[in-house]
């Protein structure tokens, strides 16, 4: 292999693994809509769900390419949506949920607590309830990737000088 082309593979090689930072924006993830599991009471307006394990509703292709995203210490992964329209108040105190209602929502763990737009029975109204769950990509993985190609065309390029310098 020429010098030339050897340094264009390891240029292109580079960008790749400096590119793999900005996947997330070229390269959207993927999704990941659940149905909300049936509701039990929480008194008042409020209503509780036990949401599944971290990442088992992922598949496992999904898992090694995916994280759920954590954001920082006060947000939360989930999103909990009604009729097709995200809750309007994530992250509020359980006893205002069961106090005040209209919407309001909180995620810890794997719990769930939230209550109906509307303040009524979840299980009986006719709405449809999903969740959302928040992923990104792991991009250490593809920055791997790069650096192991680049390991290797380097070791090619070590080894062709040695040879020639031998010969």
């Amino acid at each position: 292999m020429s010098k030339r082309v050897r340094a264009t593979v390891m240029i292109i090689l580079l960008m790749l693994g400096l590119g793999g930072s900005f996947v997330q924006w070229i390269i959207p993830p993927p999704q990941v809509l659940l149905p909300l599991p049936p509701p039990t009471a929480d008194g008042g307006y409020g209503w509780s769900v036990s949401l599944p394990k971290s990442k088992s509703f992922l598949s496992l292709g999904q898992q090694a390419l995916y994280t759920v995203y954590r954001g920082d210490n006060s947000s939360s992964h989930v999103i909990l949506i009604e009729d097709g329209r995200p809750l309007p108040r994530p992250g509020c105190i359980h006893q205002d949920i069961r106090d005040l209602g209209a919407g309001r929502y909180s995620h810890s763990g794997n719990g769930l607590w939230f209550s109906t737009l509307q303040n009524d029975d979840p299980t009986t109204n006719g709405r449809i309830y999903e969740i959302e769950i928040r992923v990104q990509p792991r991009i250490w993985i593809l920055a791997a990737i790069a650096l192991i190609c680049s390991a290797m065309v380097l070791v090619n390029d070590y080894k062709a000088i040695t040879k020639e310098n031998i010969i």
